[in-house]
C-alpha cells in the first residue's frame, strides 16, 4: 500500500476538502505533524486492484479488437430487424427473441429501454402488448394464479419504466400525454387501455412531486384527481375536436362541462379555508356546505386553450420517417464552427468524456442514442447536433427542453444555442449546441410539434452528467472487495492539469507493479487493518457497517484527523 502526503483547510463555503500533495511512499517526506481526515482507503496491488487512466466508457479499440466488435455489433443488428419483423405478428415472441440472444436483458427496464428506443416497431402492436401484459393475457394456456400476477407486475413496471423516458416531468399533464401518445397507441380493449392511463396519471403525479414546484404546472394534491384529470383530459379532447362541435356555443358548453367536473361539494372547514384561495362558492340553504373546485379555474381554462388550439393526437402505426442525429465537436458555441478532426477528438475529447452508448452496443435508433453520457462545465469542446429529416416539412418542429433533476437546478443551468426551437420549413436539417452553466444531472427532451408531428418518430431523451472542470483530467482505481457478495469499489481521483494526471498514473503505476509479489489474502488483511485504525479513530463511526464489514472504506468524524505516518504504518506490510 501507498499514501500521498494531504493537508486539510477550510474551503470558502466552509466545507472541508483534501488537498493532495505529490504521490509518495517515503514516509521521511511527509511531515510528521500533518493531519488529514481519510475518507478511501485503497489497496494499491496487482491482484487486487486496477489503474486506469481513461474515464470508464471510454473506448479507443483498433485493430482486430475493432474488427471484431464491429462484426460482433453487425451480428446483433441483424438480429434486431429479424425481432422487429416478427413483432409485427407476435411482439411478444420478439421480446424472448432478443433476451435469449442477450440483446436485452431479462427486465423491465431493458425491455422498456427496447420499446421506447426502438424506431422499427409499429406502434400499435407496443400498445397492445403492453395493454395484454398489464391484464395478464400474454401468457400461455392455463396459467398459474401466481404466474399471472408475475406477468402484470412485470408489465406494470415495464409500463411505468417507458412513461418515465417521455416528456413528463415539469410539464402540465396534458402536455405529458401529449409526449406519452407520440410513442406508442392505447389498446382497443378499453380495459387495458384504462389500466395504462391510469399509470401514466399516477406516475405524472409522483415524478412531479419528487420534482418539486414548477411556475406553471398544477400537480394536485391527491392522486385521485390527477387519474380523474387524466382521464378528462382524454375527453376533452375528443368532444372539443368533434366535428359536430364547430359554433363558439358549442365550444362554450364543452368548456363549461370540463369544468363542472371538478366541482365538489364539502362540509365547510375553516382550518381549510385559507388554502382554498377563493375557488369556493357557499350554497345559501346550507351554510356549511360549499362548493370546491378540486382544479383551480385557470388551470381548467389553460388546458382546455391548449387543446383547442393543439390537438393530442396518437402515433401513425408506421413512421413515415425517424430524424437522424449528426454529432459532432467544434472549439466554439457556434453551429457554424469547423468540426473537430478524428484526431483532435481522440486527444481532446475521449479520455475526458465518456463515449457515446451506440459506440458499444447495439443502435436502436439514429436519434439520442449519439449525445455524450457527461459534459463538463467548462468544455474543450462543443458538442454540436444536427438534425436531419427526408425533406422540408413546415408543419414539422423539434422543441428541445432541459430539465434538471430537481427544481433548484436554475433555469438556465443548460442553454440550446442559438434557440431550443429547430424549425424545419426552409432546410431538411437544424442544428444546435449544447453549452452548459451548470454542474447537475439534466434530461434533454426533444418535443415533436406540429400538424404532422404524429408521422415522425419522436427522439428518445437523454439524460446527460454535466460535471465541474476538475473532472477534465481523471484517474481511476477499482478493486475488489473481501466481501465476494460486495460489488467491486471504484474511485475517481480529479486532477488540475495533464502533467498531474501523468505523475499521478507514474506514481500508481509503479506501485501496483511493486506489489506483483504479494498474496491477494496478505493485500486484503493490511486493507482491512487499516480500515480498522480508521473506524477507532470515530466511535461514532465505528456501528456503521460500511466502515467495518466492507474494509476498504474507512471514514473518520470532522474533529478527527489522522496522520500520513500512522496511515503508512497501518499499510506496511508485517
Amino acid at each position: 500500500m501507498r499514501a500521498g502526503a494531504a493537508q486539510l483547510y477550510a474551503g470558502a463555503d466552509a466545507s472541508a476538502l483534501v488537498q493532495m500533495a505529490a504521490p509518495s511512499s517515503d514516509a521521511a517526506t511527509i511531515p510528521a505533524n500533518d493531519r488529514y481526515r481519510v475518507l478511501i482507503v485503497v489497496p494499491l496491488a496487482q491482484k487486487t486492484t486496477v489503474l486506469r487512466s481513461e474515464r470508464e466508457g471510454a473506448s479507443k479499440r483498433g485493430g482486430e479488437d475493432a474488427d471484431a466488435e464491429e462484426r460482433r455489433v453487425e451480428a446483433q443488428e441483424e438480429r434486431v430487424r429479424r425481432a422487429c419483423h416478427t413483432f409485427e405478428k407476435n411482439a411478444s415472441e420478439a421480446v424472448v427473441y432478443l433476451i435469449n440472444h442477450d440483446i436485452i436483458g431479462p427486465t423491465a427496464d431493458m425491455v422498456a429501454g427496447f420499446l421506447h428506443r426502438c424506431t422499427a416497431l409499429n406502434r400499435r402492436q407496443t400498445g397492445s402488448f403492453l395493454g395484454a401484459g398489464i391484464v395478464g393475457e400474454n401468457l400461455h394456456h392455463n396459467p398459474t394464479a401466481d404466474e399471472v400476477e408475475q406477468e402484470k407486475a412485470f408489465h406494470q413496471l415495464a409500463w411505468t419504466t417507458f412513461v418515465d423516458r417521455c416528456n413528463i416531468v415539469a410539464v402540465p399533464i396534458d402536455e405529458a400525454l401529449r409526449s406519452i401518445l407520440l410513442y406508442f397507441r392505447l389498446p382497443s380493449n378499453r380495459r387495458s387501455a384504462g389500466i395504462l392511463l391510469e399509470l401514466a396519471a399516477l406516475q405524472w403525479f409522483t415524478k412531479n412531486r419528487e420534482h418539486g414546484p414548477t411556475p406553471g404546472v398544477f400537480v394536485p394534491e391527491s392522486q385521485d384527481i390527477a387519474v380523474k384529470l387524466a382521464f378528462t383530459v382524454m375527453m376533452l379532447n375528443s368532444e372539443v375536436h368533434n366535428p359536430m362541435v364547430r359554433s363558439s356555443d358549442a365550444h362554450d358548453a364543452v368548456y363549461h362541462a370540463f369544468v363542472h367536473k371538478f366541482r365538489a361539494s364539502v362540509v365547510d372547514d375553516p382550518a381549510l379555508a385559507a388554502k382554498r384561495k377563493g375557488n369556493v362558492l357557499r350554497k345559501r340553504d346550507q351554510p356549511r356546505v360549499v362548493t370546491v373546485m378540486e382544479v383551480p379555474a385557470d388551470v381548467l381554462r389553460a388546458i382546455y386553450d391548449r387543446i383547442l388550439a393543439n390537438r393530442l393526437v396518437t402515433c401513425s402505426d408506421t413512421y413515415a420517417t425517424a430524424p437522424e442525429f449528426d454529432v459532432d465537436w467544434v472549439r466554439s458555441p457556434d453551429i457554424a464552427a469547423t468540426p473537430l478532426s478524428d484526431e483532435q477528438v481522440s486527444q481532446d475529447v475521449e479520455d475526458i468524456y465518456c463515449d457515446p452508448g451506440f459506440r458499444d452496443g447495439i443502435l436502436f435508433n439514429a436519434s439520442s442514442d449519439r449525445l455524450p453520457a457527461k459534459y463538463s462545465v467548462d468544455p474543450t469542446a462543443w458538442v454540436r447536433v444536427t438534425v436531419r429529416i427526408p425533406e422540408p416539412d413546415s408543419n414539422f418542429a423539434l422543441a428541445v427542453r432541459v430539465v434538471g433533476a430537481s427544481s433548484d437546478a436554475p433555469a438556465d443551468a443548460v442553454t440550446i444555442l442559438p434557440a431550443s426551437r429547430l424549425q424545419f420549413h426552409a432546410a431538411n436539417s437544424a442544428c444546435f449546441v449544447i453549452r452548459p452553466r451548470h454542474v447537475g444531472h439534466f434530461t434533454f427532451h426533444f418535443v415533436p410539434e406540429g400538424s404532422r408531428a404524429r408521422y415522425y418518430h419522436p427522439i428518445p431523451p437523454r439524460t446527460i452528467v454535466v460535471e465541474g472542470a476538475f473532472m477534465r483530467h481523471v484517474v481511476q482505481l477499482s478493486w475488489k472487495r473481501p466481501d465476494p457478495h460486495v460489488s467491486h469499489g471504484r474511485h475517481l481521483f480529479g486532477l488540475d492539469s495533464p502533467t498531474s494526471k501523468s505523475r499521478w498514473v507514474h506514481a500508481l503505476d509503479t506501485a501496483l507493479r511493486a506489489s506483483a509479489g504479494a498474496s491477494a489474502k496478505d493485500v486484503m488483511r493490511r486493507a482491512e487493518r487499516a480500515a480498522q485504525a480508521l473506524a477507532s479513530l470515530s466511535p461514532a463511526e465505528q456501528s456503521k457497517s460500511d466502515v467495518a464489514s466492507i474494509g476498504t472504506v474507512g471514514r473518520s468524524s470532522a474533529d478527527q484527523g489522522l496522520t500520513p505516518l500512522q496511515l503508512l504504518g497501518s499499510l506496511s506490510p508485517e
